[in-house]
C-alpha cells in the first residue's frame, strides 16, 4: 500500500513541475503587463492540478481499503463455509455410523430404528443415497433362514423348555421377517414413481438414479411396481411369497409391474416361488434371465426389452405370458422349459431369437408374432398344440430336429426367406398354407400315421408317402399327398 501512494506522490509531483514549467514559459512570452495576473492564474492551475491528484490518490486508498475488506470478508465466509461443511460432514458421519450400529442389534426394534434413521440420512442429503441404498441391500443379502412359526400343535409334542425356546426362536424369526419387509418398502417407497396427479409425502424427488444388488438374497413378497432406478443385480435372488409364514396372506412372490430399469438387470439363477409380473416393464440394458425358476405364474406381457435378453435355460413351472412384448435385441431362449402354457401372441422379436432345445410343455402360442429377423426352434419339443397363426417370420424359420406332438398351426403366417422342418416328427395334425411356405423344406420329416383324421395341409410339392417307411410312421417327401 505504501509503495503504491509513493508511486502515486511521485507521479503528481511530476506532474506538478511539468505543467508550472509550461505555463511559465507561455506565461515568458506574453506581455509584461499580463505577467502579474497570469502568474496569479498559474499557481491557481498548479494548486487545481495539485487537488486533483490528491483526489486520486484518495481514490485509490479508498478502493484498496475496499478491496481488503472484501478479501477478509469472503475469507470469513470460506472459513464459515468449511467449517459448516466439516460440521455436516461429521454429523452425517455419525449419523450413518449410528444407523449401522444399530443394525447390528440383537433386537429388531433397534434394527428398524436404524433403518428409519438412515433412510431420514439419504433424504436430506442425496450425494450419500447410494450408500445408504448399498446398506440396506447389503441387510438382505445377509443369510435368512426361512423358518415358519410353531403352532399350538407342534409346541405341545416338545418339553415346556424346548417349547420355550421354540416360541422365541418363532418370534425371532417373525422379528426378523418385519425388518426385512422394512427394508425393502423403504426402498420400493423412494425409487417408485407418483402416477400423474399424485402427490407424495416421502420425498421431493425420487430416487432414480441409484443401483440395486441384491445378489444371493431372500426377498419377501418383493414389490417395485412402478419403480424406477439405474441398474439391478438380481443373480441367485430367492423370491419367496407370503404363504411361506403361516397366518399371513397370500401374495405375489415378486412384483415388478410398469417398472423402469435404466441399464442391466441381472436375474440369473434368480428362484420365484410364487407369482412374478413383470407386466409393461421397461428394461433399458442387458436384461438376464439365464437359469432362472419360476414355480408361480410368470407374467411378461407388453414389457420393453431394449437390449439383449437371455432366458437360457430357465424353467417356468406354471404358466407362462409375453403377450405384446417387444424384444428390441437378440433374444435367447435356448434351452428353455415350458411345463405349461406359453403364450406370446403379438409379442416382435427386432433381431434374432432363439428357442434352440426349448420343451414346451403346454400349449405354446405364437400367434402374431414378428420375427423381423431368423428365428430358431432346432430341436424343440412341443408337447402340445402350438400355434404360428398368422405369425411374419422376415427371415428364415429354422425347425429342424423339433417334435410337434400336438397340433401345429401355421396358417396365414408369412416367410421372407426360408422355412426348414428337416427331420421334424408330426404327431398330430398341421397344417401349412400356400403360398407362404413355398420354400419350405421337409427332407426326412415324419408324421404318426395313427392319427389320420387329424387336419393336415402341407404346403404345395410336399406330401405323404402311399407306404410307411416304418410301422406306424410315414416320410414326409416332395410329390407325396398334400392332406
Amino acid at each position: 500500500m505504501g509503495r503504491h501512494l509513493a508511486i502515486i506522490g511521485a507521479i503528481g509531483t511530476g506532474f506538478f513541475v511539468l505543467t508550472m514549467a509550461i505555463l511559465l514559459l507561455t506565461v515568458g512570452q506574453a506581455a509584461a503587463a499580463d505577467v502579474r495576473r497570469d502568474r496569479l492564474d498559474i499557481v491557481k492551475i498548479a494548486l487545481s492540478v495539485v487537488a486533483g491528484v490528491g483526489g486520486m490518490v484518495a481514490l485509490v486508498v479508498a478502493y484498496r481499503r475496499q478491496r481488503v475488506v472484501e478479501d477478509a470478508h469472503r475469507h470469513t465466509q470460506t472459513v464459515e463455509a468449511d467449517k459448516a461443511h466439516d460440521a455436516l460432514e461429521r454429523r452425517i458421519t455419525d449419523a450413518y455410523r449410528h444407523g449401522v450400529e444399530q443394525l447390528g442389534s440383537d433386537r429388531a426394534a433397534v434394527r428398524l430404528g436404524g433403518m428409519y434413521a438412515l433412510e431420514r440420512l439419504a433424504q436430506q442429503n442425496p450425494a450419500h443415497r447410494q450408500i445408504v441404498v448399498d446398506v440396506l441391500c447389503a441387510y438382505l443379502r445377509m443369510p435368512y433362514e426361512l423358518t415358519e412359526a410353531l403352532g399350538a400343535d407342534d409346541a405341545a409334542a416338545v418339553t415346556e423348555i424346548d417349547s420355550a425356546d421354540s416360541r422365541s426362536q418363532a418370534r425371532s424369526a417373525q422379528e426378523e421377517r418385519e425388518v426385512r419387509l422394512t427394508a425393502q418398502r423403504i426402498l420400493a417407497r423412494h425409487l417408485r414413481l407418483a402416477t400423474p396427479g399424485q402427490t407424495t409425502d416421502t420425498s421431493d424427488s425420487p430416487w432414480t438414479d441409484v443401483d440395486l444388488d441384491l445378489t444371493g438374497a431372500v426377498l419377501i413378497a418383493f414389490d417395485l411396481e412402478q419403480c424406477q432406478l439405474r441398474s439391478l443385480r438380481m443373480s441367485l435372488v430367492i423370491f419367496v411369497d407370503d404363504a411361506t409364514f403361516r397366518n399371513v396372506r397370500v401374495g405375489d412372490a415378486a412384483t415388478f409391474r410398469a417398472a423402469t430399469f435404466q441399464a442391466a438387470a441381472d436375474f440369473r439363477g434368480a428362484a420365484f416361488a410364487g407369482d412374478a409380473d413383470f407386466g409393461t416393464t421397461t428394461f433399458g440394458g442387458q436384461a438376464a434371465f439365464d437359469r432362472s425358476a419360476f414355480a408361480g405364474d410368470a407374467w411378461f406381457g407388453g414389457v420393453t426389452f431394449a437390449s439383449d435378453t437371455g432366458f437360457d435355460d430357465a424353467v417356468f413351472s406354471s404358466a407362462a405370458g409375453f403377450h405384446s412384448a417387444k424384444f428390441l435385441g437378440t433374444t435367447a431362449f435356448d434351452g428353455v422349459t415350458f411345463r405349461q402354457v406359453a403364450g406370446f401372441h403379438g409379442a416382435t422379436f427386432q433381431e434374432i431369437a432363439g428357442f434352440d432345445t426349448a420343451r414346451f410343455g403346454g400349449d405354446a402360442w405364437f400367434d402374431g408374432v414378428c420375427f423381423n429377423q431368423d428365428a430358431g426352434f432346432r430341436r424343440v419339443c412341443f408337447s402340445h398344440t402350438v400355434g404360428f397363426r398368422a405369425a411374419v417370420f422376415g427371415g428364415s424359420a429354422w425347425f429342424p430336429g423339433s417334435r410337434f406332438d400336438g397340433n401345429a398351426w401355421f396358417d396365414a403366417s408369412t416367410i421372407a426367406r426360408a422355412a426348414w422342418f428337416i427331420n421334424s416328427h408330426f404327431s398330430r395334425g398341421a397344417w401349412f398354407d400356400d403360398p407362404s411356405y413355398v420354400r419350405a423344406r421337409f427332407d426326412d420329416a415324419t408324421l404318426d400315421t395313427a392319427h389320420t383324421a387329424s387336419p393336415r395341409q402341407w404346403p404345395s410339392g410336399w406330401g405323404v408317402t402311399t407306404h410307411a417307411a416304418t410301422a406306424g410312421t410315414a416320410k414326409l417327401v416332395r410329390g407325396g399327398r398334400r392332406h
